[in-house]
């Protein structure tokens, strides 16, 4: 029996586990192994994901002026209990909301900001905030192999090109929205 074929049977329990025998969390499992993967539409997945949660998060904190508000502990408990009241009990919502609370204030100064807020609701592993600003930094080299086995850069230079035939930006455009 070769080495190698021994040494891949603990991955493939491992596996077989992780896919059919946890329950639910066998069942993210699959579905995210079967799922399938483009980077370049990923990012501006992403991208619509990061809009969404900023939006959001001023819904939460009733704040669309443009001023920087937090969700609070208090605030947070109030959204959970609109959702889950018929789900859980007292107990269980209140610990809920303590955890997430907890785990979304990454800074732990008893608030969250719209900066934590996207992080957690944009964090899922596979495209975050730095890989989408690496994703469009122009002076950054990718690594040797990606240029011939990844189409993602070809891709993204392709649409830009025709987006630059069709769009325009002006110094007003940035101005106006606080873009730097």
């Amino acid at each position: 029996v070769d080495i190698a074929v021994v040494l891949q049977i603990p991955s493939c329990i491992i596996t077989f586990i992780a896919m059919y025998m946890l329950g639910v969390t066998s069942t993210v499992y699959r579905k995210t192994a079967r799922t399938r993967l483009c980077i370049f539409h990923k990012i501006h997945e992403s991208v619509a994901q990061l809009m969404l949660a900023e939006i959001a998060f001023r819904g939460l904190v009733r704040s669309w002026d443009g001023t920087t508000r937090f969700l609070t502990p208090p605030m947070l408990l109030e959204r959970l209990r609109g959702i889950f009241t018929e789900y859980v009990g007292r107990t269980e919502l209140e610990q809920m909301a303590k955890v997430i609370f907890t785990v979304m204030d990454s800074d732990k100064d008893g608030q969250i900001n719209c900066g934590e807020f996207i992080h957690a609701c944009t964090y899922h592993g596979d495209v975050n905030m730095h890989a989408l600003t690496a994703y469009f930094d122009e002076t950054r080299k990718g690594p040797f192999w990606g240029r011939f086995l990844d189409d993602t850069q070809h891709e993204k230079r392709k649409v830009s090109e025709r987006a630059r035939t069709r769009l325009s930006f002006h110094s007003h455009d940035f101005e106006s929205e606080g873009v730097d």
